[in-house]
């Protein structure tokens, strides 16, 4: 039998109720071993949210990337994006979105945008001392070479061409820090510049964009190659 997306209200500290839900594969069946999942973390202040199940207040561009995240052969976990939480909270969160028995907690990865982004590479050890994520996906023009000095774990590091000209980050300098990384960690730490990282429409992340997010997820982080079931064709970044 198919697992469906689960629907539940996690309680918080200090009385606050926050929507959550698992999406699953379509080939993940309910007696299967567990599989890797990708924690989604919204962009903060989000006015473009819709009600997406009973109670459930999605990131209405989260959908087609939850989509093909599943399609990829990843379970996903979102939460409700209508409610300001502190990174102590997220990370209860993450704590609670392990507690299933389809996931594996030791293939954990965390994607987060904007300005989550930046928080989540600056509370890293609030996300680490809930369980050690299996890798970090940080795409955001905010995070820069201090922020990512915090991170210990393998990340993937996406800027788009303009975020590099708007913001003024040294692309040599968040090299050097990615180089810095992975000497210390021996890990697949990357750096990416694309031509564009945002998508049209429902689409959160430009297709170049979610073919690297899933092709490094694949290689880097999980090797479960599930990589061919990205349907998405694009062209080459910029490696760094």
């Amino acid at each position: 039998m198919k697992r469906v997306p689960i629907e539940k209200t996690v309680a918080l500290p200090e009385g606050k109720a926050v929507g959550c839900r698992w999406s699953y594969p379509e080939d993940v069946r309910v007696h299967d071993s567990r599989s890797p999942i990708v924690f989604l973390i919204p962009e903060f202040y989000l006015h473009d949210i819709s009600r997406d199940g009973a109670g459930f207040l999605r990131a209405t561009n989260f959908a087609e990337l939850s989509t093909e995240l599943n399609r990829c052969g990843l379970i996903t976990f979102e939460f409700d994006a209508s409610q300001s939480l502190h990174p102590q909270e997220i990370a209860e969160l993450y704590r609670q979105g392990l507690e299933n028995d389809a996931v594996d907690p030791d293939r954990a990865v965390l994607l987060a945008l904007g300005q989550s982004a930046d928080l989540l590479a600056r509370s890293y050890y609030d996300f680490f001392t809930v369980h050690p994520p299996r890798g970090l996906i940080l795409i955001s023009p905010r995070v820069g070479p201090l922020e990512l000095n915090n991170v210990t774990c393998p990340y993937l590091m996406l800027h788009s061409q303009l975020d590099s000209k708007r913001t003024g980050h040294d692309v040599n300098a968040m090299k050097e820090a990615t180089q810095r990384h992975q000497m210390r960690y021996g890990d697949p730490t990357t750096y990416l510049v694309l031509p564009q990282i945002s998508g049209q429409g429902s689409e959160v992340l430009a297709q170049d964009a979610l073919r690297e997010v899933c092709g490094w997820l694949d290689l880097a982080v999980f090797d479960e190659g599930f990589a061919h079931r990205f349907r998405g064709t694009g062209t080459e970044p910029m490696h760094i």
